[in-house]
């Protein structure tokens, strides 16, 4: 099995973007509002989306930027679109 950065390649968990790549948001998500209002904690969002808690806690404070399929799946896990997370 091949791995890189501890995870498998094929892995459908949520990626955080490094500095310099191209990233979905500059400006934290509106991820926090979303799981609240769905009355999800951080960990039930953690378990739908299969990422580690640290992961979705650095996105969700905006500390990391998500990428394009992260986003997808945190919309799915919390029921709005992607659209509505990133504000627009």
């Amino acid at each position: 099995m091949c791995r890189r950065g501890g995870r498998s390649h094929g892995s459908k968990a949520p990626r955080t973007a490094r500095r310099g790549s191209s990233a979905v948001q500059r400006r934290p998500l509106r991820t926090r509002a979303a799981r609240r209002a769905a009355g999800l904690t951080q960990e039930q969002v953690v378990l739908r989306i299969e990422t580690d808690r640290a992961t979705y806690n650095r996105i969700e404070m905006g500390h990391s930027a998500a990428l394009l399929d992260s986003l997808i799946l945190i919309a799915d896990a919390t029921g709005v679109s992607s659209s509505d997370l990133v504000g627009e």
